[in-house]
């Protein structure tokens, strides 16, 4: 992601809903940053002019230039670009050429080397070959966008990271490490939970069929295996979860 003087650079993530782009960025700004990280939802940006809410006007300061100076360094999300108006990336022309964006308002310029830009969306590209996203190179990626951003814009984009839909053993890695969450938890209290082995299968499919991927695993967990742990009752050392033939998760004294 390094180009020229700039310390960070930026990427595009490129996936369906559901596959951990936001967690990565959310992951990068606990490894790198602290935790600090700055999402802007670009669906909040549909008018052309809508960029000099991010960058500031004669009357206010920009949201984005605002932030970035108060932070330091940090992510920055745009999240969605694909929902925003094509002429509000026209302002960022400058900011991924040179690393710093001016502010309208107090005529700062606000360095951003020090972040890490990232950009996702649903986009899915038209494409008549059968080759797939992930085996293409960079330049090829970007030309794939060539309909809905300027080749300017897509120009100064220093990768386009592809995300696949998760396999169902990924989903049940991450269910495994969620569920374990609340396990330990309920252990803190005195209560030590086994769960059967065809229960993270069951909750794998359930995840993978749902719409928002795994963005929907805690409402599945929640509604399942909390369900479940919710009927406990006080002073009990020891359950398993099973599950039944109807789908539904039981518990049980060991």
């Amino acid at each position: 992601m390094l180009r020229g003087d700039r310390k960070f650079g930026n990427a595009i993530l490129l996936g369906p809903t559901g596959v951990g782009k936001t967690e990565t960025a959310s992951a990068l700004s606990k490894w790198l940053f602290e935790g600090r990280m700055i999402k802007k939802d670009m669906g909040e940006y549909k008018h052309p002019s809508d960029g000099r809410r991010l960058f500031g006007d004669q009357y206010k300061m920009g949201s984005l230039t605002k932030e970035v100076t108060e932070m330091g360094s940090c992510v920055v999300l745009f999240d969605e670009i694909e929902k925003a108006h094509p002429e509000v990336f026209d302002t960022f022309l400058t900011l991924f050429d040179e690393g710093k964006m001016g502010d309208a308002a107090t005529n700062l310029r606000v360095s951003f080397k020090n972040t890490i830009i990232l950009m996702t969306t649903n986009l899915a590209p038209d494409r008549e070959e059968d080759t797939p996203l992930e085996a293409l190179g960079n330049d090829k990626r970007r030309d794939l966008f060539a309909y809905h951003f300027r080749t300017e814009l897509l120009g100064r984009i220093n990768r386009i990271l592809v995300y696949n839909e998760l396999t169902e053993g990924a989903t049940e890695g991450i269910l495994r490490k969620r569920v374990g969450c609340i396990l330990a938890r309920k252990e803190e209290e005195g209560v030590r939970i086994e769960v059967a082995e065809n229960i993270y299968r069951h909750l794998a499919r359930q995840v993978r069929s749902c719409r928002y991927g795994v963005r929907g695993a805690d409402e599945v967990i929640i509604n399942s295996v909390g369900a479940a742990i919710a009927g406990i009752p006080k002073g009990t050392d020891t359950v398993s979860l099973t599950l039944e033939g109807n789908g539904r998760i039981a518990w049980h004294a060991s």
